[in-house]
C-alpha cells in the first residue's frame, strides 16, 4: 500500500467551535494572530467589567457599614 502527502505544507488549525481546517503556515499564522488579538480584546473587556463589579461591591460595603453604624448608635 502506497501513501503520499498531497499537500505536506498544510497545518491543522482550530478556527473556533471545535472546527479544525487545513491552512498553509502563513494562513495559520494569520489565524493565530487574529485569535491572539481577540483574546486581548476579551481580556480588556473582562478586566473593565471586573473593575465595575469591584466598584459596585465597594459601594455596597460602604452602605452596609453606614447602616451598621446607625444601628449601633440606636
Amino acid at each position: 500500500m502506497k501513501a503520499r502527502f498531497e499537500d505536506e505544507k498544510k497545518l491543522f488549525v482550530e478556527v473556533g467551535a471545535g472546527v479544525v481546517v487545513r491552512k498553509t503556515p502563513e494562513e495559520a499564522q494569520e489565524v493565530i494572530k487574529k485569535q491572539i488579538q481577540r483574546f486581548h480584546e476579551v481580556k480588556m473587556h473582562l478586566t473593565a467589567q471586573l473593575h465595575e463589579y469591584a466598584e459596585e461591591f465597594r459601594r455596597m460595603v460602604g452602605k452596609l457599614r453606614r447602616k451598621r453604624v446607625k444601628v449601633n448608635k440606636c
